[in-house]
């Protein structure tokens, strides 16, 4: 995701990185292409915050990072309504 997204967003890198090293994952994608992903929920400047990460072979992409939304969410935004 472009800085430019995650600075309209209010989201800093220092909320990324915190979120990925204390965050946890709460959906995991083991079949997406071309590497394996995973859905993070955790909490950042008092609020949660969600991250899609791929783990590929040696690094961890960025594929998006967003503030979820009540409509969306349950047991504090670590599970999706149906």
């Amino acid at each position: 995701m472009p800085t430019g997204e995650m600075d309209e967003r209010g989201i800093f890198t220092e909320d990324l990185v915190n979120l990925i090293l204390k965050g946890s994952i709460i959906e995991d994608y083991p079949d997406t292409k071309p590497c394996p992903s995973a859905l993070i929920s955790g909490s950042t400047g008092g609020r949660h915050c969600h991250a899609v990460v791929e783990l590929c072979e040696n690094h961890l992409r960025i594929v998006t990072v967003y503030w979820p939304v009540d409509e969306k969410w349950t047991n504090q935004m670590t599970k999706r309504k149906s």
